[in-house]
């Protein structure tokens, strides 16, 4: 994911809980729109969010393999991710992540 994974030491707390502060805080983007998703079994992830941003606990979503595991070929490095999404239209981004209600800012 974009900015919260590296080759080397990974800081899962601080990527989180500096991304959600440069969309926020410095790039002001409404915090009532964003959406965090997490790898379906990523509880470390999850309570990060809850515990050290602001977000709305209501927008945090869990996903599968397809939409928050990242891999680098069949043989290279894999793991798991979490991403930033921006409701861009009526209501939220619900389970299924409908990609045309909502775009994906961070991931």
């Amino acid at each position: 994911m974009l900015g919260n994974w590296s080759f080397g030491d990974y800081y899962k707390k601080d990527a989180i809980v500096w991304a959600w502060e440069l969309l926020t805080t410095v790039w002001g983007l409404p915090k009532d729109k964003l959406y965090a998703t997490i790898y379906k079994n990523d509880d470390e992830a999850g309570e990060i969010w809850k515990n050290n941003t602001d977000i709305n606990h209501d927008h945090i979503a869990k996903f599968a393999e397809k939409a928050n595991f990242w891999e680098w070929g069949r043989l290279g490095r894999a793991g798991r991710c979490s991403e930033i999404h921006m409701d861009i239209g009526p209501g939220r981004l619900h389970q299924t992540k409908k990609r045309a209600a909502a775009r994906c800012v961070w991931g």
